[in-house]
């Protein structure tokens, strides 16, 4: 009798085992087709407005230009109010300043457009003020805090002004005390 019962248990295990994971089967199933029924729109990063051939201008009190964004096309997200810029180029002007360029392959404006972004191929260009030589700025990687008025980056960068070429592994500039600080190693040559 005891050697009929494990003969039992033996040959019904294996069988139990294989219709827990039948039934384990059939409930993964029908849980992987509840995801459809929920709303996932508060979930994912869709864009609300596309625009292309953008060109955004910003003017002083006295009507004078100040600020002109454009880009190939610009993607607006709802959900975080962000702006994705394909081709973007920021122009700078100030009264008392050199007109200011910022150009790249991607750009990013955050949600209180303080802050843009350039990605891929950054050219920062400053012109010459009062006998000065034009400042070019070259990286990857590009921040622009515009209430700051301060630019940052912590990619390898090249900076040139005439015969003065900078590199270096990151870069903060001040635009209101005019001091660039450079970190990581740098290097400095004066071309003859």
């Amino acid at each position: 009798m005891a050697m009929m019962a494990s003969w039992r248990a033996g040959s019904v295990l294996p069988m139990v085992t294989v219709a827990i994971l039948a039934m384990l089967s059939l409930w993964l199933k029908d849980v992987s087709h509840l995801a459809d029924l929920f709303d996932m729109r508060g979930f994912r990063h869709e864009p609300g407005t596309i625009i292309e051939d953008l060109r955004l201008t910003s003017v002083s009190r006295q009507s004078s230009t100040t600020q002109v964004l454009t880009a190939q096309r610009m993607t607006h997200f709802l959900d975080d109010d962000t702006l994705r810029l394909v081709e973007p180029r920021y122009d700078r002007f100030q009264a008392a300043g050199s007109p200011m360029q910022i150009t790249a392959r991607r750009g990013l404006v955050s949600e209180d457009h303080d802050n843009f972004y350039f990605l891929d191929e950054v050219r920062l260009q400053r012109e010459a003020s009062r006998g000065g030589e034009t400042l070019v700025l070259t990286t990857d990687y590009l921040r622009v805090m515009l209430n700051m008025d301060r630019v940052r980056t912590d990619k390898p960068v090249q900076v040139r002004q005439g015969r003065i070429r900078i590199d270096a592994q990151g870069m903060e500039a001040d635009g209101k005390s005019r001091i660039m600080q450079f970190a990581g190693p740098v290097r400095s040559v004066y071309e003859k």
